[in-house]
């Protein structure tokens, strides 16, 4: 991936969706307050850079755009969230195109198991037309995308048993998002999916009801998983890459020359949280080992992409987008 080439194609993006919007004539504008909803961590670090570019943007706007950031789920559920923005709330929401799947069915396809291989490989997707696209699409539908490329690593499984094949899993229970997409994953690998926000989790699985949860790095370790689960699985089956999302006409109720405030502070608070979550991948991994948790690294995820990696198939835009991505 040339680094270079996907922040110049991101700077370019930034400025066209800013010249591009009919929005309010910065003097007689009284300013916006907006309430950001994520459902990590108040320790992660998307919780810090948030909160950076928060600081930054209202600095930089003398107070007219105000962030206020709500970690831990603790503002919205994910279809509260995604009613509040369709219905034009000053809100904005950290989560994954497949949220949007009823407004734009293509959207679930993003999500998708064993669609993208690296960090890299999206980050190079996201320069192209097909994913332009995508967003322009949920632009009609009112949904306007802040910032995209939120990538904070792959989504590993935690089991108390050690697992080395699909066998190994299958009839257990694993929590994942209420989300069709995440559901057809693990059925597909022959486990009882349970949908259920991560705030209700860690309770359930204390009480036995939950035998797994999938989750990133800086979720394990954010909230000390160690606590609950013994091994983690690396099955990388779903890339955690997220977006903020928000009303289209309130975004263009804001004047351009904040509009391009926001956007650059966005886009560093975004490219900081990316490589800081690469940075720290390693030294996470450690930490759960150093807390007793056992790790497969080396598991042989052929029949796992053969069981789940088909069903980006099913979605209208699946061909065209391994066919997208097999030509980068």
């Amino acid at each position: 991936m040339n680094t270079k080439r996907v922040s110049m194609f991101l700077a370019l993006v930034l400025v066209l969706s800013v010249a591009l919007t009919g929005s309010a004539l910065a003097d007689d504008w009284s300013g916006i307050n907006l309430k950001v909803s994520h459902n990590l961590s108040s320790t992660d670090i998307l919780q810090t850079y948030l909160q950076q570019a928060a600081d930054n943007i209202n600095e930089r706007t003398q107070g007219k755009v105000v962030f206020d950031i709500y970690p831990n789920g603790e503002l919205l559920t994910y279809a509260e969230a995604v009613e509040a923005i369709a219905s034009d709330s000053n809100v904005v929401y950290y989560c994954a195109f497949s949220d949007w799947k009823d407004y734009y069915p293509g959207a679930g396809a993003y999500s998708a198991a064993y669609v993208f291989d690296s960090v890299e490989q999206y980050q190079e997707f996201m320069t192209t037309d097909f994913f332009a696209n995508t967003l322009a699409e949920l632009e009609k539908q009112n949904i306007h995308c802040l910032q995209a490329g939120w990538i904070g690593g792959f989504r590993h499984t935690l089991t108390n048993n050690p697992v080395n094949s699909v066998a190994d899993l299958k009839g257990q229970s694993i929590r994942t998002p209420a989300n069709p997409v995440w559901v057809n994953c693990f059925e597909s690998l022959g486990m009882n999916v349970v949908g259920m926000a991560w705030s209700e989790t860690l309770t359930a699985v204390s009480q036995g009801s939950i035998d797994s949860v999938e989750a990133t790095y800086g979720t394990i370790t954010g909230y000390n998983c160690w606590d609950y689960f013994k091994y983690i699985t690396e099955t990388k089956h779903i890339i955690q890459a997220e977006c903020l999302w928000m009303s289209n006409n309130v975004w263009n109720s804001i004047p351009a020359e904040y509009q391009a405030i926001i956007c650059e502070e966005m886009l560093a608070a975004e490219q900081g949280y990316v490589q800081a979550s690469i940075d720290l991948e390693n030294s996470m991994r450690q930490q759960c080992l150093d807390n007793g948790m056992e790790i497969n690294q080396t598991i042989d995820l052929t029949e796992f992409k053969e069981l789940a990696g088909q069903y980006v198939l099913e979605f209208e835009i699946g061909r065209e987008m391994l066919d997208v991505l097999a030509g980068l």
